[in-house]
């Protein structure tokens, strides 16, 4: 084997690229690295410069559309016998080597990144510090009211209806639940939620110029506050595949070249 061999850690960052031959996928971008004259996907505009490809995002078009347009310009390359290019057979023959090789990772990688849940919690323990909030922090359901009264009658089903009127509220006013912190909201909202009390509550009505708001406040986190471990598990469970999946690749990486060098 001639030329040096790359670092497992290099390695591994390029077999993890997703690898896309052609994808017709939307807002997809096929161009090669490699530069060659047939070798960008795209086609370019020369009276506006800009890049026509056939995996962009295009909202006018349908996948099928691109698909049939890939295959008559296919066809036509193949009449032109592009397919014969040296450097076009060279970049064909890379998609292939790098198609197989993620396979074969993926493949032996598919039984070696399970996560347990007493890795995630060892994890949250060790790592606990960087979970700590550096805000105030609230999760909230924001009703958003063109008329007072509305906003009142709401908050008292909030406060006192029952499931089915609640349910109804929600479906006839569509309220925006999310996480935010403090300063994220305008300035009448983020001083009503975040009072120095920090409790769980129903706000409102708080009228802007948007209309009037109420704001439930689901839960309160103060600053300083460490992040649940039900918040964090998917980002930690992220963080321990990825470790994971690259400490497994080196090995397998170090055991094929002894393999091969044995031979």
């Amino acid at each position: 084997m001639s030329g040096p061999i790359p670092k497992p850690s290099d390695l591994f960052r390029i077999l993890l690229l997703p690898i896309l031959l052609l994808s017709c996928s939307p807002g997809g971008d096929a161009r090669t690295e490699t530069g060659g004259s047939y070798g960008d996907s795209s086609l370019r505009d020369e009276a506006s410069g800009e890049s026509l490809s056939l995996n962009s995002a295009d909202s006018g078009s349908a996948s099928w559309e691109r698909s049939a347009a890939r295959e008559l310009l296919y066809a036509e390359a193949l009449k032109k016998h592009l397919d014969k290019d040296p450097s076009i057979r060279r970049q064909v023959e890379e998609y292939r080597k790098d198609l197989l090789a993620q396979s074969y990772l993926d493949f032996y990688l598919s039984d070696k990144v399970q996560i347990s849940e007493e890795e995630i919690l060892e994890y949250y323990r060790e790592n606990r510090e960087s979970f700590r909030l550096r805000q105030d922090r609230a999760r909230i359901i924001h009703y958003l009211f063109s008329s007072s009264d509305d906003a009142n009658s709401s908050k008292r089903i909030l406060l006192y209806g029952d499931p089915a009127q609640k349910n109804g509220l929600t479906e006839r006013f569509l309220p925006e639940e999310r996480t935010v912190n403090r300063g994220m909201l305008i300035a009448e909202l983020d001083a009503a939620v975040f009072r120095d009390d920090g409790q769980a509550q129903i706000i409102g009505p708080v009228h802007s110029e948007y209309g009037y708001h109420l704001v439930d406040v689901r839960e309160y986190l103060k600053s300083g506050s460490y992040l649940p471990v039900a918040e964090v598990r998917q980002l930690i469970r992220e963080r321990l595949s990825s470790r994971k999946k690259e400490q497994n690749y080196q090995q397998l990486i170090d055991e094929l070249k002894e393999k091969h060098e044995t031979k």
